[in-house]
């Protein structure tokens, strides 16, 4: 079940090649990729950084903070963020924009899949928007957020436990994967991102579990796939899209409207006959209208 920092009211929309729309709708899932190793290079480090800065203002604008118990707390939430392993599967609110359509739909040739916000809600990931900023944007609204965060840590006179530690880390870490600097504002990016250590030893103390499915169920840490790209090797988890019900997912409502690239090699008829031979119903298919030459 996501954990909704934004909570989406209309269609996500995820661009991509016709290799890929194919692969989607044939294995109903979508393919949440280390974040790390996607085309930002200041991917988590632009926003940690920003952090850290915020926190020393932070602690050093208020005297109750004692450094001897606060300091270990945040090096183990830097340490969380720097190494666990954050997947995330990116979305935009609009279907036809020439930028991504550019960068992500094959250069006109793919599709835009929108997806309703029930088959993205029942994933056991955090949904946020993304906030764009640079050196010049106020931190003022994060030095709020992060006071509050620490201002439990006032009252203690022991260590806090694990459970206190990981809950401002968690926190520090879902600053960090919401952050991005703003020469990328032009994605208006939606993400669901999904946390799990790189060893799955890591997690033992809580048998594995990561994470909790919107029937109740847990969720556990899985061995990551491997695909190439052009960085490289880029570790992904596929996760099941739809609205879970019995411990399964019910993808056939899913997908809202599809755009069809201008440059697409698969026409809008040939899209719709194959969205309902997979099972989808109640779907729209739109020629896109963002063409160039």
């Amino acid at each position: 079940m996501a954990y909704l920092e934004f909570e989406p009211r209309e269609p996500l929309f995820q661009f991509t090649s016709v290799e890929g729309f194919k692969g989607i709708i044939d294995s109903k899932a979508l393919w949440f990729s280390d974040l790390k190793s996607l085309n930002d290079p200041r991917e988590v480090i632009f926003g940690l950084g920003r952090i850290r800065t915020v926190v020393e203002q932070v602690i050093d604008g208020n005297s109750g903070f004692d450094r001897s118990i606060v300091g270990p707390v945040l090096e183990y939430c830097y340490k969380y963020v720097k190494q666990t392993n954050l997947y995330t599967c990116s979305f935009c609110p609009v279907g036809d924009l020439m930028p991504l359509w550019q960068h992500y739909g094959n250069q006109g040739a793919g599709l835009a899949i929108g997806f309703r916000p029930r088959s993205i809600m029942d994933i056991p990931a955090r949904v946020q928007k993304v906030e764009y900023v640079n050196e010049r944007t106020s931190t003022e609204d994060l030095k709020v957020k992060l006071a509050s965060v620490l201002e439990p840590f006032l009252r203690l006179k022991v260590s806090p436990t694990l459970e206190q530690k990981l809950d401002i880390a968690s926190t520090i870490a879902a600053s960090c994967t919401s952050t991005k600097h703003s020469s990328w504002e032009h994605e208006r990016e939606i993400r669901a991102v999904y946390a799990q250590s790189s060893q799955k030893e890591a997690t033992n103390f809580l048998s594995n579990i990561t994470s909790m499915n919107a029937d109740g169920s847990v969720h556990k840490w899985r061995d990551p796939l491997v695909r190439e790209s052009q960085v490289g090797e880029v570790k992904y988890l596929p996760f099941k899209f739809g609205k879970m019900s019995g411990g399964n997912f019910d993808f056939s409502g899913a997908i809202h409207t599809v755009f069809v690239g201008s440059k697409s090699s698969i026409s809008a008829p040939e899209v719709e006959s194959l969205l309902k031979s997979e099972g989808f119903r109640n779907f729209e298919v739109i020629p896109s209208e963002c063409i160039w030459r």
